[in-house]
């Protein structure tokens, strides 16, 4: 239970989808040259999403070419950003993140891609200032994104009480139905040995989210922590061999547990 889930890299997608909704695909202006202008930046953004490496200089192409006729607008940038990333090249991914903020100070995107760059490269104060920035920012749509990735880096600094606040702060944003949320805020509250807190999250989350394996093993974790050994081992019975990673986790925690009786 010690290891908390990391950063979800697919939320950080989808925040995406809100950002490009500002700019919409569907141009009604009557300029050719942004006509042909978007559709170089669709070209590219197709190169690179696929992650096509080998047609990489044709995609820095389409965007140079786009940004001759596009230049303020901060997809651009963002999607020059991405290449260089592809490129493992740090700095002018940073460089060009930074610019497309530069163009729209709103431009969420880049936000998530700089704060988890940040906590990938251990800056983890530029890392919550960078989320503490989306969270403050009335216009983000997806506030539980980012309590959840200031959380993360609140917890490789120790600070647990923060993380768990920033947790639950994710959860109320998400409306409680977030399973990923429930498991890392119920990890903290076991890392910090609050088991009796953690049986409230654990009946809390089946509520919202159901009864898993994970609540089962979690409750009876907890209650082997707290000398309950018989609710342990009832929790324990809904695990079946049907998942093998908690039927293994199960049967260590039995042994821990009929091991103590033996010494009893």
């Amino acid at each position: 239970m010690k290891k908390i889930i990391g950063f979800i890299a697919v939320l950080m997608l989808l925040s995406s989808c809100a950002t490009t909704q500002r700019y919409p695909n569907s141009i009604s202006s009557p300029q050719k040259s942004e006509k042909l202008a978007y559709l170089e930046y669709e070209m590219a953004r197709n190169i690179i999403l696929h992650k096509d490496y080998s047609r990489l200089p044709e995609a820095f192409k389409h965007l140079n070419n786009a940004r001759n006729v596009l230049e303020d607008d901060p997809r651009i940038y963002y999607m020059i950003a991405l290449a260089y990333k592809l490129r493992n090249d740090s700095d002018k991914y940073v460089a060009y993140l930074n610019e497309s903020i530069k163009k729209d100070k709103n431009f969420f995107d880049a936000y998530n891609a700089l704060g988890i760059y940040y906590y990938e490269k251990k800056e983890y104060q530029k890392a919550i200032d960078t989320f503490s920035k989306l969270i403050h920012n009335p216009l983000y749509p997806h506030a539980d994104f980012a309590f959840f990735n200031r959380s993360r880096v609140y917890i490789k600094l120790k600070k647990y009480k923060k993380a768990e606040n920033d947790m639950r702060s994710a959860l109320l944003f998400s409306g409680y139905r977030n399973r990923i949320y429930w498991q890392n805020l119920i990890s903290i509250q076991i890392e910090e040995k609050k088991y009796q807190e953690a049986l409230k999250s654990l009946n809390k989350m089946e509520i919202y989210t159901g009864a898993s394996d994970f609540t089962h093993y979690s409750k009876a974790l907890c209650y082997t922590n707290l000398s309950m050994f018989e609710k342990a081992k009832k929790e324990l019975q809904h695990i079946k061999e049907s998942n093998p990673d908690y039927y293994a986790l199960k049967n260590r925690l039995l042994e821990k547990i009929n091991a103590h009786h033996s010494n009893n």
